[in-house]
């Protein structure tokens, strides 16, 4: 009788310790909860006297412990022992990673007649001069993203080979006329490294600019390339730091991850190849028709920008006053970015303005996690809560929240709320 009630909580038994914050109002925080059991009472009364009451019972149930999943060790790959004859062999490892990746390589010899080092003791190929005979035993170290390491061996021996001086003539020959563009592509070029430095006070950061070229410097970080023996000194001076790999990106969206491999060719990091796995959209053919199709964009839309180092705020900064702000962070070192127009997007994929972003690809639907809980589908299939589901949309954006609301309830669904980004139906 359009009369508004006065209305209170309170709760029992009163030994239980609970607080509850806003005690007039229907809706209201409660806290200081421990484990047992609670009758709230909510009561109403009008001008008129006239009462009412009702009760919630709210169990506090205790936090179970959860399961941590251990890490695993990476695996190293030295490869097969062999017999070789006196000259140049070239030690080819690789490391494998079930739940991270590989970030760092490291030859060592265990055993041989002479101390006789890997040209390139931090790379999985190296070439190695064994000319006296005997038998040698190198060990390959593997360390990922995570820390942990893995070990292999090899064991080479070196056996006396046939004298023949033509063959040595010929093989003269052919090295000195390839020793040049030998040592260009092979050892210069993959002489430095690109690593990002932590500095924690004026010294280290004064060593690390001395040790490092061509670096872009942020707060309390350096990124940039180093030489081999200045990667041994900075372990020698106990700096922080962390070698990027990139010859390997990572974007991995709700929908899929996808991985792209790169060869070093002339200084430039050239495409080998792109693998692909989709983390599966279970049901989502029973709601919508998604496409995996990357198709021309229309603006404005959604790019992801891929770097092979953190995005220091030097970039960050240089995105936004180009009008393109970073919306959020996808896993490993990808962003995504707004554009509104081709112009942004010409710029974008313009190495000169934007030397930091090495891939520049569109936000397709098959980047789109949509998982159906298979119990609560059952039960909506069965015919229970009118065979309704309740599904959480996150949104690049939440400027769009308004215009996806719209879609939504006009394709027949409830909104039942908001938070930051994520619109619950």
């Amino acid at each position: 009788d359009n009369d508004l009630p006065v209305t209170r909580w309170t709760y029992f038994p009163g030994n239980q310790p609970a607080i509850i914050v806003t005690p007039s109002s229907p809706v209201t925080e409660v806290t200081s909860l421990a484990e047992g059991v609670y009758n709230f009472v909510l009561s109403a009364n009008d001008r008129r006297n006239d009462f009412k009451s009702d009760t919630v019972v709210v169990t506090v149930k205790k936090k179970p412990v959860e399961d941590t999943i251990p890490k695993k060790n990476p695996r190293a790959i030295a490869g097969d022992d062999l017999k070789i004859t006196p000259g140049t062999f070239n030690l080819s490892g690789r490391g494998e990673d079930d739940d991270g990746q590989v970030v760092k390589y490291e030859w060592t010899q265990l055993k041989g007649p002479l101390k006789i080092t890997p040209n390139d003791p931090l790379s999985p190929t190296s070439p190695l001069q064994l000319k006296d005979t005997g038998t040698y035993i190198y060990q390959l170290t593997v360390t990922d993203n995570d820390g942990l390491q893995g070990i292999d061996t090899v064991l080479i021996q070196v056996i006396p080979g046939k004298d023949k001086k033509w063959l040595w003539i010929l093989v003269g020959a052919v090295l000195l006329g390839s020793s040049v563009s030998y040592w260009y592509f092979f050892i210069w070029l993959r002489f430095k490294r690109k690593l990002i430095l932590y500095f924690m006070d004026g010294r280290e950061e004064a060593l690390a600019e001395k040790l490092m070229s061509k670096y872009d410097k942020s707060d309390g970080c350096l990124v940039g390339h180093a030489t081999r023996g200045n990667i041994k000194q900075m372990e020698k001076e106990g700096l922080a730091f962390r070698l990027l790999t990139p010859g390997l990106l990572t974007i991995n969206t709700p929908g899929e991850v996808r991985e792209y491999h790169y060869s070093l060719k002339k200084g430039e990091y050239v495409l080998k190849n792109v693998t692909r796995k989709s983390k599966g959209h279970r049901f989502v053919n029973l709601l919508a028709g998604v496409s995996s199709s990357r198709q021309e964009s229309t603006f404005p839309a959604y790019y992801i920008i891929t770097l092979d180092s953190p995005l220091l705020p030097k970039y960050s900064d240089t995105l936004e006053s180009a009008g393109l702000p970073v919306l959020y962070k996808v896993p490993q070192y990808s962003y995504v970015v707004k554009v509104n127009e081709p112009q942004q997007l010409e710029r974008l994929i313009n190495k000169e303005e934007f030397p930091f972003i090495r891939l520049v690809e569109p936000y397709t639907a098959a980047d789109t996690g949509f998982t159906v809980n298979k119990e609560q589908y059952a039960r909506a299939a069965a015919g229970e809560n009118d065979g309704r589901i309740l599904l959480d949309v996150v949104l690049h954006s939440r400027d769009e929240m308004e215009q996806v609301i719209t879609m939504f309830t006009g394709k027949g669904a409830i909104a039942q709320g908001t938070y930051n980004r994520t619109l619950r139906i």
